[in-house]
């Protein structure tokens, strides 16, 4: 039997940055508790990217993942190159999911 794959880096693009801030600045208003706990999910459910047991979906778009953040209606949109995770953007279920520019 091969050895298992190792972890990937986990890295997040500007923009996803930029989201998980929107994000965290909304509920921070609105629910300082529910900002955190938010915010705190994403980065576990981020992390878990990197393992070999991570738990993403392909989308349509060729080499679009997706990752649900369970409990709250948070996906993440994401890219294996070489030997990284690419964290490309946050968007609340609500949103459209991409746009063309991914």
């Amino acid at each position: 039997m091969g050895q298992a794959p190792r972890d990937m880096n986990v890295r997040y693009t500007q923009r996803a940055f930029a989201d998980r801030d929107a994000l965290f600045a909304y509920w921070l208003e609105r629910n300082p508790p529910k900002a955190e706990q938010i915010v705190r999910d994403i980065k576990h459910r981020v992390a878990e990217l990197g393992s070999p047991l991570a738990q993403g979906h392909p989308t349509d778009k060729a080499g679009l993942g997706v990752l649900w953040v369970t409990p709250h209606p948070y996906l993440v949109f994401y890219r294996i190159e070489r030997r990284a995770v690419f964290v490309i953007t946050i968007r609340h279920t609500s949103q459209r999911p991409w746009s063309d520019e991914l």
